[in-house]
């Protein structure tokens, strides 16, 4: 009889913990997703910790409990997303069949590189809506270069460059290296949705388009890519981009 309460008790103190560590878990998250939210509209220094409570329901101090501070909250913010994120990208990316000169190839990767950006889903294209509003804030910021990009979007992105060269295997490193850096900083803002497409176009483009971004904006890249790397179309396997 003793040994079957204790192991209740056991049983009960084991469910508590679990439970505490779930609580504990939404919790951080509930703080991640509305600190992304006010970040994106606000930035780092726009926003203090206690609209982030005050909007997330949350105690000051589970805030410093998780985070300890603002600045590692916000990089945290930055980060919660690109490891998922990447993970989709390598696995589209590993599906990629790597032919020479193949204007497919080049399509393939490219595609395998911004479609998880956008969101493969109607659904994460909505729940990305705020990271993608947020990294176009910080990505030319110095100050997360060495804590967030180096560390979580470098190495993957150097995949990417190498399968590049791969494909063109007779471009300039350096060239494509500048490729990458000019296109990266073309997607950030062009998925920013913040409309100016909208009003220097007099409504004929639409920022909200994600898809149709995306497309245009490989076809950007592709053709400024094979500009760059001194490679006409016609050498090119599969036509024009």
């Amino acid at each position: 009889m003793k040994s079957r309460i204790s192991g209740r008790g056991e049983k009960t103190a084991k469910d508590a913990l679990r439970g505490t560590r779930r609580d504990g878990r939404a919790t951080r998250q509930a703080i991640l997703m509305t600190a992304e939210r006010l970040f994106a509209e606000s930035g780092l220094d726009g926003v203090s910790i206690r609209e982030i409570t005050s909007a997330s329901g949350v105690d000051l101090a589970l805030v410093n409990y998780h985070f300890k501070s603002k600045e590692n909250l916000f990089a945290a913010t930055l980060s919660m997303r690109i490891d998922e994120m990447n993970g989709k990208r390598l696995a589209l990316l590993d599906q990629v069949e790597i032919a020479e000169y193949s204007m497919r190839t080049l399509r393939d990767i490219l595609d395998a590189f911004t479609k998880p950006y956008v969101g493969l889903t109607r659904k994460e294209q909505r729940d990305l809506s705020n990271y993608r509003r947020l990294v176009a804030l910080v990505a030319n910021s110095q100050r997360w270069q060495a804590v967030i990009f180096e560390q979580h979007y470098d190495p993957t992105t150097k995949r990417f460059i190498e399968a590049l060269h791969q494909t063109l295997p007779s471009a300039d490193p350096a060239k494509l290296y500048w490729s990458m850096s000019f296109f990266l900083g073309a997607m950030v803002n062009a998925f920013a949705e913040t409309g100016r497409v909208d009003r220097l176009s007099g409504g004929l483009c639409h920022s909200g388009r994600l898809e149709d971004i995306r497309r245009n904006i490989v076809d950007f890249m592709i053709g400024g890519l094979l500009q760059s790397a001194g490679i006409g179309e016609r050498q090119m396997k599969g036509g024009r981009a």
